[in-house]
């Protein structure tokens, strides 16, 4: 929504947080919902594995890339989640102190909520190398020592451990 107050034009800063929020969340849903049929899933790829086993090479390099972004997301998580104040704090004094206006930094940190949900998401339902099924399960949501629905050890680098 726009006002015209004299000759100066202001946006609905609240509209304009919800419609950037909207649209982000939007194309995120519908990148994790088209349909890719050259992409198999992670399931899809245990099954092929099982019929045509994979050497100790690929395995270990797939198994370490798998646990390198398991590491990035368990430290982006807290980073994510807990930075979102303070960088509130310091954009609104650097804002104020320039005399910036501060619509545009409110928007910054609401849109900060769809991104730290979706963070989140990833981390929480973060796929097993092994299986393809999500890591933890409900009775260790936080920092499992082993799948829950194969158990593989965290940190595994082959299958057989």
């Amino acid at each position: 929504m726009i006002e015209n107050v004299g000759d100066n034009c202001r946006c609905n800063g609240f509209s304009a947080i919800l419609d950037i929020s909207n649209s982000f969340l939007g194309c995120h849903l519908m990148g994790l919902f088209t349909f890719k049929p050259h992409r198999r899933t992670r399931i899809e790829e245990t099954q092929r594995r099982f019929l045509l086993p994979e050497s100790e090479e690929e395995t270990k390099a797939r198994h370490g890339a798998a646990w390198k972004r398991y590491r990035e997301l368990r430290v982006a998580f807290p980073l994510v989640f807990l930075g979102w104040l303070p960088f509130g704090y310091i954009g609104g004094a650097v804002f104020r102190f320039f005399g910036w206006n501060t619509d545009f930094l409110m928007m910054l940190i609401l849109a900060w909520i769809p991104f730290m949900s979706i963070v989140t998401w990833q981390w929480a339902f973060w796929q097993c190398p092994r299986c393809g099924y999500a890591f933890r399960g409900l009775i260790d949501p936080f920092f499992p020592k082993q799948c829950h629905h194969c158990d593989l050890p965290m940190w595994a680098v082959s299958s057989d451990e």
